[in-house]
């Protein structure tokens, strides 16, 4: 310090003394030195002026005696985007306290409040800061601590993250679609029959339009043709080929209110989140099996149950999601008028997956569990029409699925892993298409080309994904978000059926649907009817 009257005269100590170590300069009133000694020294500087004019005042100081403790020991990580919060205090010496930082810096974003202690602030940049906090205490006690902050990036920006849940989401809309598809298929066969004396195995339950034809199921008849779609100027020959009945059923007529049917597909593709960087190439099968009871003429009833898998790898890191889902369905098939169908169906189902992400921070591996369920419905129509050999079938169609994931959190060395919250989410989708056949006479029994072309526009609703570093708490919880989206597909599809007089038939049918820049799916359906 620097005491100095006006004009300048001479200082000098009139009572007490100076700390151990410090002197007074008499001519500049400088007090300086390096205190040898601790404790409170009291004294009075007498300051006198060219003119002989006299001052004095009378100060006290102290040379600190009591080392202060900065608590915490360590501070939890920041997470950059997300609001940060956490108070240092001190222990020792007399209140109130500042605060400073002495060395280093705080990550970009936070700041220290000098007189409660409180890092605050939104971090900006992920990284590792090094920075010391001082606490000084009103008697000039010092005390400091070293702190290390690691400042993480915000999780829901991760693409291995984003990645992974897009797979469950995805996921859980094909096994819904999946089984979907697999009822209607069916219920689009018992337009054509309902065959108590056979067992429909294997993936896609064939259509044959005309092995179980009956007059008590007609067709809608284009002009030439009869009511069960036959040319009236067809041989009896090429009629009996056309309608060849499977043994021990007489005549096609009905000889139990029962059947048995399997039907099921497998798809394989990418498929790229919008506004995401990862791409997803999965492999999802599923299995139907259900009985149908015949009510009335008009109507056929049944359930099922059906079964899905799904693979998806995820990146190129390693992240990945094996899921499976198991669910109940009713459904029901009504002729409303001969040649124009109705057809229903209502699932619900439980779903399971096993994951695995890549940590992009440190190179590690972290596995979770998760379940979650999901409930379907769908709702159709179909008008059928026969040209001889040909048939024609213009659809329209409306589905709906609701899906809930259930939390759960990751296990594994790093500190990286997260705990994700419940999420919901639903899909609507409006289907438009064409299917038709045609039934060629062998002489071992009938093939039928197929081919089917649907327009699909699906409304995939938004979702939010909450998660957050186990570590930390869900104080600092990030949310990644979803928007609404709407999917417009165009699905085609080529195939064959051959089919030899007694039931037997095998059925094979390619397809693929497109996507505009996000999504190829192709599908592999095969299936085989066996009497019994």
């Amino acid at each position: 310090m620097s005491l100095k009257p006006t004009p300048v005269g001479a200082f000098a100590i009139s009572a007490g003394a100076l700390p151990a170590g410090l002197t007074l300069n008499a001519s500049t009133g400088a007090v300086s030195g390096t205190p040898t000694a601790s404790g409170v020294a009291s004294f009075t500087v007498r300051a006198t002026d060219t003119l002989g004019n006299v001052g004095t005042r009378a100060y006290s100081v102290n040379i600190g005696t009591v080392s202060l403790t900065v608590n915490p020991s360590s501070l939890p990580a920041s997470v950059v985007g997300r609001a940060y919060s956490q108070t240092v205090s001190a222990t020792g010496g007399t209140a109130p306290y500042t605060f400073s930082v002495s060395a280093g810096s705080l990550p970009t974003g936070l700041t220290l409040n000098a007189s409660s202690g409180v890092i605050g602030g939104t971090p900006t940049a992920a990284g590792a800061f090094s920075f010391t906090v001082q606490a000084l205490d009103v008697n000039g006690n010092v005390g400091t601590r070293a702190f290390a902050l690691n400042n993480r990036a915000d999780p829901a920006s991760d693409p291995e993250v984003q990645g992974l849940i897009h797979s469950q989401v995805a996921a859980a809309r094909r096994f819904a679609s999946t089984q979907i598809d697999n009822v209607t298929r069916h219920l689009e066969g018992l337009h054509d029959r309902f065959q108590p004396c056979g067992l429909d195995m294997g993936i896609a339950l064939p259509t044959d339009a005309y092995a179980q034809a009956t007059p008590q199921q007609p067709y809608y008849a284009a002009p030439g043709y009869d009511s069960r779609g036959y040319a009236r100027q067809s041989s009896p020959a090429e009629q009996v080929a056309r309608r060849s009945q499977v043994a021990g059923c007489g005549g096609g007529g009905w000889t139990s209110s029962f059947a048995l049917w399997t039907s099921g597909a497998i798809q394989f593709g990418t498929s790229t989140p919008t506004g995401l960087t990862n791409s997803n190439r999965f492999v999802t099968a599923g299995l139907t099996a259900g009985i149908d009871l015949r009510l009335f003429d008009n109507l056929i009833v049944g359930a099922g149950i059906g079964y899905g898998s799904d693979r998806t790898d995820v990146g190129q890191n390693g992240t990945r999601s094996d899921a499976q889902s198991l669910n109940g369905v009713l459904y029901a098939s009504f002729k409303a008028f001969d040649a124009w169908f109705i057809d229903a169906a209502l699932g619900y189902g439980k779903l399971g997956y096993d994951n695995r992400r890549w940590v992009t921070a440190d190179g590690t591996m972290v596995n979770g569990t998760r379940t979650g369920s999901y409930w379907f419905g769908s709702l159709g129509t179909s008008f059928e029409v026969k040209y001889g050999a040909l048939k024609l079938a213009p659809y329209v169609r409306g589905d709906i699925t609701s899906t809930t994931l259930e939390g759960y959190s990751e296990a594994g060395t790093s500190t990286e892993a997260l705990t994700y919250g419940a999420m919901q989410f639903r899909t609507v989708t409006g289907t438009l298409g064409l299917r038709g056949s045609y039934d060629i006479a062998m002489n071992w029994g009938t093939l039928t080309p197929m081919a089917r072309l649907e327009y699909r526009r699906a409304l995939d609703g938004a979702y939010s994904q909450s998660m957050y570093y186990s570590d930390l708490g869900s104080a600092g919880s990030s949310v990644l978000n979803q928007a609404s989206a709407s999917r417009n597909l165009v699905t085609g599809s080529v195939g064959f059926r051959a089919s030899v007089p007694g039931g037997m038939a095998f059925e094979m049918v390619y397809g693929t649907s497109l996507v505009a820049g996000a999504e190829q799916v192709r599908s592999l359906k095969a299936s085989m009817k066996l009497p019994f």
